[in-house]
């Protein structure tokens, strides 16, 4: 049928699944390697950068993507070459410059957004619906129209430029005719409703318990100087053994990511379960509390993590903050 999602089976100009994931992958690892250069010279300098170390990564991947794919380099990234294929227009022309940086940042845009240390109060604003609307709507319509679109292989990226990915001996006639199946469009418009939808339970959970005690936990630790950024969560572990069978232990989990040079990350760990002792009125009634006191940096194209980890049980840390003198500080 005409309307169906199928290949042109005549010829094969246009790059396959496998041949293009396999040039990203060989781009992803170069990338890697460029991040992980700049990490080992200059750790301390991206760890104080906190979350906007991300932005380096995604100037880094939007050049790299942008001028590779463009008329500079005949539309052919490292992993392109190795796959011989390449980034045309529909007139069998490598993409101008500002059609090749804008489909790069429509590609890496929801990758850098995505696990990025957003504050905890953007769940109080609109621009969650924005994030919402760039993560989930624009990456899984990426990832949908990579997959499923057969007739063309143009993801999201590719159909707001007007470009294809083809083998570098296809000639323009032999892709120009098709064009993506129009069911493809309705499920992109269903999963961009979804990501704006999502935001409205959220909004109605946080007002939930326990989500509404561990926002306001979230947010009395982001508020501590030198704290960068704090994660909590809560959650229950099982274990099955021969003699005891099988055990569920109840877990507070606090982690938090600071400047480097913390001197006494054990200080801080008290300061962080004093905090949760007292501001989550859950927390004497799991059987562990632990706490992450973490250093590192995380740009996108690479990221290292240091980190020292502190649990007990809370009675165990009331013990521990009692017993230092009065008057010290944590």
């Amino acid at each position: 049928m005409a309307s169906a999602d199928k290949p042109v089976p005549q010829h094969k100009p246009i790059a396959g699944f496998w041949r293009r994931l396999s040039a990203f992958v060989v781009d992803l690892l170069l990338l890697g390697l460029a991040g992980w250069v700049l990490g080992f010279f200059f750790y301390d300098h991206l760890a104080r950068l906190g979350g906007w170390g991300r932005a380096i990564g995604f100037t880094i991947a939007v050049a790299y993507f942008g001028l590779m794919n463009s008329r500079i380099h005949g539309g052919q990234t490292f992993g392109k070459m190795a796959m011989k294929i390449r980034v045309v227009s529909r007139s069998g022309e490598p993409l101008g410059v500002a059609a090749a940086f804008l489909r790069a940042v429509i590609v890496c845009v929801p990758y850098f957004l995505n696990n990025a240390p957003l504050n905890v109060e953007l769940i109080h604003s609109w621009l969650l619906v924005v994030l919402s609307l760039l993560i989930f709507g624009v990456g899984l319509s990426i990832v949908y129209l990579f997959v499923f679109n057969r007739r063309t292989r143009q993801s999201l990226h590719d159909l707001a430029v007007g470009s294809y990915v083809v083998s570098t001996a296809a000639a323009p006639a032999e892709y120009a005719a098709s064009t993506t199946w129009r069911g493809h469009y309705a499920a992109v418009g269903v999963l961009m409703a979804l990501a704006l939808a999502a935001p409205i339970a959220t909004g109605q959970l946080k007002d939930s318990e326990p989500f509404a005690s561990l926002l306001t936990l979230q947010r009395a630790l982001a508020n501590e100087p030198g704290i960068r950024h704090a994660n909590v969560t809560v959650g229950v572990s099982s274990m099955a053994t021969i003699r005891s069978g099988k055990q569920t232990t109840s877990h507070l989990s606090v982690s938090v990511t600071v400047d480097p040079g913390i001197l006494d990350p054990q200080a801080l760990a008290n300061k962080v379960a004093r905090i949760a002792l007292s501001t989550f009125s859950e927390a004497d009634q799991k059987d562990v509390l632990s706490v992450s006191v973490v250093t590192g940096f995380d740009i996108g194209i690479a990221s290292a993590w240091r980190s020292r980890h502190f649990a007990h049980s809370p009675a165990q840390w009331r013990e521990r903050l009692q017993s230092k003198a009065p008057g010290s500080t944590l």
